[in-house]
């Protein structure tokens, strides 16, 4: 498995009052997986609001995405994105993305 994080967009007046990050979960695998974790470390302070596409939990800086249900296994060579918002002034770029315990590409 692997993943990517992007910045997909500002939003708010000049893209100084948040941004929509996405990610992208790839199974480079020979065959399905049952599942996959994300795990965003971001900037004290900072929450993550408006999660599309998987299921999302924040305790303190750590922010971790898995599956939505009904939908964990991944068929091999597939993708699956997900996005999310962090609001508030000056909102910083996560400090830290792994997928299933190893970094993010």
């Amino acid at each position: 498995m692997f993943a990517s994080y992007a910045r997909e967009a500002n939003t708010g007046l000049l893209g100084l009052t948040g941004y929509r990050g996405k990610v992208t979960v790839t199974n480079r695998g020979q065959g399905p997986a049952d599942g996959w974790t994300v795990a965003l470390s971001l900037p004290a302070g900072q929450k993550v609001d408006g999660v599309e596409g998987a299921d999302a939990r924040q305790e303190g800086a750590l922010v971790t995405f898995t599956p939505l249900a009904g939908h964990r296994e991944l068929a091999a060579g597939g993708t699956v994105a997900f996005t999310f918002e962090v609001p508030g002034l000056l909102a910083g770029e996560p400090t830290g993305c792994a997928i299933n315990g190893r970094p993010c590409e």
